[in-house]
């Protein structure tokens, strides 16, 4: 436990004051019940608090610090004012799905309730209390010059225990109707995550190949003793939310020394390239080459400028596109 409280200390910042928060309640609370208070909570409390230091205080965080004077130089109120109105409502759109099951099982909780079988108050109190904690990780972001998406993930977190504490205490009614409700949330919760997870794995597996382009890319430029150039950004396909995605922060220089270039730029790709290394490759001319693949991507790379139309044949038929009509993308030459 002692482990623990100091990983759950040095977690999130939005998490991390929490945590504490919600070990001296419990504290608190103790010492209210029973006018004594459990030395392991006291022990793990402190510990936690290590564990944020570490988080906070680290020397890194005051480097960044540095480099965004321009966040440092608002006002208190300025801060808070750009955090509520620009980014909190896209954030907190990421973790629909949640408000949706607590709306739900609150549902069923009132109906329950008037039907004479109401949910414990301590499972109603505790929900509360998760979901103010959830909100409170949000708002406290405001602080911070970044909002990563990752941090929601502490947000989400809490309100996992909200609706864990208002499930078991609909199931805790005993009542038949109850337990077919919680069943058809919970089958309708599988369902979202067997349709995310698809996307998902499919979305990721062609960004696996289309790494092996940019590794291709890097490789290649610097057999040429270039010291710096570009690489496409990776292209994601349909995903359940834009949070879907890891972390797509790129720093030229940092990303160029590690390769051992001077910059390594990205450039905004619109389209899936991986059908460049999984798919058949064609020659058009001495410029252009065309890349295909079973599922039906076709790709054109050339070091010339492209007009006029393509004629593809598939299965005996004749298809014309208007070259202008592709989507495009210059990387390099």
């Amino acid at each position: 436990m002692v482990i623990i409280s100091l990983l759950a200390g040095c977690s999130n910042e939005s998490v991390a004051p929490f945590v504490i928060g919600s070990s001296l309640l419990a504290i608190c609370y103790d010492f209210w019940k029973r006018k004594s208070f459990d030395i392991n909570k006291v022990i793990y409390t402190f510990i936690a608090v290590v564990g944020a230091c570490i988080l906070i205080l680290a020397p890194g965080n005051f480097i960044r610090a540095k480099e965004t004077p321009i966040w440092l130089g608002k006002s208190f109120l300025e801060k808070i004012v750009f955090h509520f109105t620009e980014r909190l409502s896209g954030h907190l759109a990421l973790i629909w799905i949640s408000y949706v099951v607590l709306a739900l099982l609150a549902l069923i909780a009132v109906i329950s309730a008037r039907k004479g079988t109401p949910v414990s108050r301590k499972r109603i109190y505790a929900t509360y209390l998760m979901i103010a904690i959830a909100v409170g990780t949000s708002f406290i972001m405001f602080i911070s010059p970044s909002y990563p998406d990752r941090v929601v993930n502490g947000t989400l977190m809490f309100l996992l225990f909200s609706i864990s504490f208002l499930g078991h205490g609909i199931l805790e009614t005993a009542d038949r109707r109850n337990i077919l409700n919680i069943n058809i949330v919970t089958f309708l919760c599988l369902a979202t995550f067997l349709w995310s997870y698809s996307l998902m794995y499919s979305a990721y597996t062609r960004v696996y190949v289309q790494d092996k382009v940019r590794m291709k890319i890097i490789a290649d430029e610097i057999a040429k003793n270039q010291e710096s150039f570009s690489i496409p950004e990776f292209y994601f396909s349909k995903l359940q939310n834009s949070g879907g995605h890891f972390g797509l922060f790129h720093a030229p220089n940092l990303y160029g020394r590690y390769f051992g270039a001077k910059e390594i730029f990205k450039t905004i790709v619109k389209f899936d390239y991986s059908v460049m290394y999984s798919g058949q490759k064609g020659v058009l001319d001495d410029y252009t080459r065309y890349y295909t693949n079973e599922p039906g991507d076709f790709m054109l790379v050339s070091a010339k400028s492209l007009e006029g139309e393509m004629a593809i044949t598939v299965n005996g038929n004749k298809v014309s596109y208007t070259l202008e009509t592709f989507t495009k993308a210059t990387v390099n030459d």
